[in-house]
C-alpha cells in the first residue's frame, strides 16, 4: 500500500509524556486534526476509550490498521 508522510508536530518536553502519531485517510489533511491538538496538549487527565482501536485486528490478521500504521513509526523517528 503506498504512503508518504509528512512531518510536523506539537512538542511536549515533560519527561513522562507519550508520543502519539495521529493519521488521516485519503482524501484528508492535517487540518481534520486542529481542533484536537488544543485538547492533547493540555495537561490534563484522557479516558481511556474502549479496545485502544484494536476492535477489528482480527478481520486483517498482520495486515489491519494497527500494523499499518505501525510500519509508519519508523519514517516519523
Amino acid at each position: 500500500m503506498p504512503h508518504s508522510s509528512a512531518n510536523g508536530g506539537l512538542h511536549n518536553h515533560r519527561p513522562n509524556a507519550l508520543q502519539l502519531l495521529l493519521t488521516h485517510g485519503r482524501p484528508g489533511s492535517v487540518i481534520e486534526f486542529l481542533d484536537a491538538t488544543g485538547p492533547l496538549t493540555d495537561p490534563v487527565a484522557h479516558k481511556r476509550l474502549g479496545a485502544g482501536g484494536r476492535g477489528h485486528r482480527d478481520a486483517h490478521p498482520g495486515g489491519g490498521p494497527i500494523e499499518q500504521v505501525a510500519g509508519l513509526d519508523g519514517e516519523v523517528r
